[in-house]
């Protein structure tokens, strides 16, 4: 049998390269599960702004000042500084919108673009905010890898 009619309409290579293009999200041309169960954002432009959990509270201000005041933070070679730590701390609970115990990659982009991030960032962009961080590939930020 061949492997390409697993793609079902897609049975030449061309065609399995475009859909692979289509689909892949973090442009290392392999599906990933994530990235074909993960909802995609449109192409279309909103008719409407997006709306996210109320906003401009004064503790969403706080959240959004903390962040930014880490926001390009290099660690020196001793490690995180006190300030860095405790901003994280608070500000995981914030990113982790389910509460689960980690951020994923559409709850960053969804708090990111609630700061006010310009231009917004995208799912792909989340991805690889979170790979730079994440130690044990899960794809997904954990509190001890920040």
């Amino acid at each position: 049998m061949n492997t390409m009619n697993k793609f079902g309409d897609h049975t030449d290579m061309a065609k399995a390269h475009a859909h692979i293009q289509k689909e892949d999200q973090n442009g290392d041309m392999m599906l990933e599960l994530w990235e074909v169960t993960t909802p995609k954002p449109s192409t279309h432009p909103p008719t409407h702004p997006p709306t996210y959990p109320p906003s401009g509270t004064p503790y969403d201000e706080e959240m959004k000042a903390l962040y930014y005041s880490i926001k390009d933070y290099k660690a020196p070679s001793t490690g995180p500084d006190q300030h860095y730590k405790d901003a994280v701390s608070k500000l995981f609970p914030y990113f982790d919108e389910n509460q689960n115990g980690k951020i994923e990659a559409h709850e960053m982009m969804n708090t990111l673009n609630k700061f006010g991030e310009v231009p917004p960032v995208t799912i792909a962009e989340a991805y690889a905010k979170i790979s730079s961080f994440d130690k044990n590939g899960d794809k997904m930020l954990e509190l001890w890898e920040l």
